[in-house]
């Protein structure tokens, strides 16, 4: 190389570096919430320039999530809130095994009176389904996934891969057929408070062997982080006893 052209390529490199710098601060950011011990977490959905709360929780690495849904609007979830005094509260360990806790103590679905009319002594088994992926489950989805990430004031943005959006829009009674997703991970100092998830799809809906493809639909969800290695949860006895501890 001719001594003309070094400082030209020190100067490219020392370019390339400093783009890509916030991108990989931001997968180091996020990873430590993956690896991390415990947390807890908000999540919102926007709302006519507002961000309404719709769930928070506790969550340790390998272990228990403990969830309180805000304002519910299922059916599910609002029978839970008639069977505890307003509140819908349950504990995970897993993406799909949970029990709610009830005025009668903690619940699975089997457990739980059907939603609509069934025969007398009948319980609610398959009424009662829900599937919930922690944070670090989501981030790691997300690190795993991005097919494009860029810096954006306050952060990184990145658009998903196609599986990684499937993976985040559905679940495993609820497969995503097709499915398109963006995301941003908010860095301060160098540490993830939040990350926001823009997803669209449709998934398959109906009971076993008679599934259909749903319509089109749009999920966007803003998660906040705090309290990280710093959680404490008091998952009840009688919740880890019915998770199988």
């Amino acid at each position: 190389m001719t001594r003309s052209l070094i400082p030209l390529f020190a100067f490219a490199v020392a370019a390339v570096f400093a783009a890509a710098a916030p991108t990989d601060q931001a997968i180091v950011a996020t990873m430590k919430i993956v690896e991390a011990p415990n947390y807890t977490w908000s999540t919102y959905v926007p709302s006519a320039g507002r961000a309404l709360p719709v769930r928070e929780g506790k969550s340790e690495k390998n272990g228990y999530t403990l969830v309180t849904f805000i304002d519910p609007q299922s059916p599910m979830l609002r029978q839970i809130s008639r069977l505890n005094d307003g509140v819908v509260m349950a504990v995970f360990r897993g993406s799909e095994n949970f029990v709610f806790q009830t005025s009668d103590g903690w619940k699975n679905g089997a457990e739980l009176p059907p939603l609509g009319p069934r025969r007398r002594g009948a319980t609610g088994g398959s009424d009662y389904w829900i599937a919930l992926q922690s944070p670090a489950e989501e981030l790691e989805i997300i690190v795993g996934s991005y097919s494009e990430l860029h810096e954006v004031k306050g952060g990184v943005a990145g658009t998903l891969s196609e599986d990684g959006a499937r993976q985040l829009l559905g679940s495993v009674k609820a497969p995503a057929v097709t499915a398109t997703g963006t995301f941003i991970l908010g860095i301060a100092n160098g540490v993830l408070t939040s990350y926001a998830l823009d997803l669209s799809g449709t998934v398959l809906v109906g009971p076993p062997g008679e599934e259909k493809e749903s319509p089109p639909q749009r999920r966007v969800l803003i998660t906040e982080l705090k309290e990280v290695g710093r959680a404490k949860l008091d998952v009840p006895d009688e919740a880890k006893a019915k998770l199988g501890r």
